[in-house]
């Protein structure tokens, strides 16, 4: 109802309506989704996240790719709460900020500036990288990414790049974030 209403006034107005065909990404999650929910309260809310055996048996840690959702889209659960959501390839889903798999990571240096944690790609080649953004806690002024001990509380986002400094992967949620390897 709402979106049909803001629809009817932005062509009322004469101004053409942009709108995003899928709903942003966020470091709380994407669309029906959220980061801490559990597999019972996605089952309680008739969503359909198939869940394989943990990949890996002592985080009881999974990842997936949630029914009727774009192809791109994975979401990480570990020990049966969703923990992050990941998008590999193309996709029209963008981060809250706007960016999407496609774009130049220089756009998010230019966007979080000091926040955006910059750090060689381990598979990636010698022009990949990480970049990692924080929005909510993270580690202090001068502290190394892998010597913070992160709470669960914290959320960012992160950046995978190719070697042409174009973005290949984001992954949002929580400090799994920063596995390089599905669940490890």
């Amino acid at each position: 109802m709402f979106m049909t209403a803001l629809y009817s006034l932005a062509f009322t107005l004469g101004h053409p309506a942009i709108f995003p065909p899928e709903p942003p990404l966020s470091i709380f999650g994407w669309g029906p989704y959220a980061i801490g929910m559990t597999l019972d309260e996605v089952e309680a809310e008739g969503l359909d996240l198939p869940i394989e055996p943990a990949t890996y048996e002592d985080m009881r840690c999974s990842f997936t790719h949630p029914a009727e959702t774009p192809e791109a889209l994975h979401v990480m659960v570990v020990e049966d709460r969703i923990t992050r959501f990941s998008l590999y390839g193309e996709s029209e889903i963008m981060t809250t900020d706007g960016f999407k798999v496609g774009d130049p990571i220089s756009d998010v240096k230019e966007v979080y500036r000091e926040r955006a944690i910059v750090q060689p790609h381990e598979y990636g080649g010698p022009k990949a990288e990480y970049v990692t953004v924080w929005i909510k806690g993270g580690p202090a002024e001068g502290e190394s990414v892998h010597d913070h001990d992160y709470p669960d509380t914290d959320r960012g986002y992160r950046f995978e790049t190719d070697e042409d400094g174009l973005i290949n992967a984001i992954h949002a949620g929580t400090p799994d974030i920063l596995f390089i390897e599905g669940c490890s």
